[in-house]
């Protein structure tokens, strides 16, 4: 029986520090990306707001070239302003960071997210399922 509780002892205290260690990665991740999260932040409000020249000035230098100042004013124009975010899923490799969340407007409609940051410039974005004016979730 002593032994059997030995054992015990040993498994539990490794389930305890595989937690620690969880734990201070997802830390980790989380405090190594507030810079980008902020900016997401940002760039959503100022799409919000209708202020498409400095949303699209947070845009790397190659990012303002595949996705010029006109396009983002076209799909963004009806946008409803969006007042929410959460990003819930964090990827730091190759000198990228992406975040994938989900943003929300004022009467509930969602839309999902994603951010590509290099250097802390958006080198990619993409919005799934856009809320328009009039529009409300289901």
């Amino acid at each position: 029986m002593a032994f059997l509780k030995k054992i015990l002892g040993w498994f539990f205290k490794g389930l305890a520090v595989l937690a620690v260690l969880v734990a201070i990665l997802f830390a980790s991740l989380f405090y190594l990306s507030r810079q980008e999260r902020a900016l997401a932040k940002d760039f959503i409000q100022l799409l919000g707001q209708r202020q498409f020249t400095q949303a699209h000035a947070m845009f790397a230098k190659e990012a303002q070239q595949a996705y010029p100042l006109g396009q983002l004013k076209a799909e963004f124009a009806n946008a409803q302003p969006y007042t929410g975010s959460w990003f819930n899923n964090i990827q730091i490799a190759n000198g990228l960071t992406t975040i994938t969340g989900e943003m929300t407007t004022d009467n509930d409609c969602k839309s999902t997210v994603e951010f590509v940051f290099r250097d802390e410039l958006i080198s990619g974005f993409r919005v799934a399922n856009l809320c328009e004016t009039g529009e409300q979730s289901t």
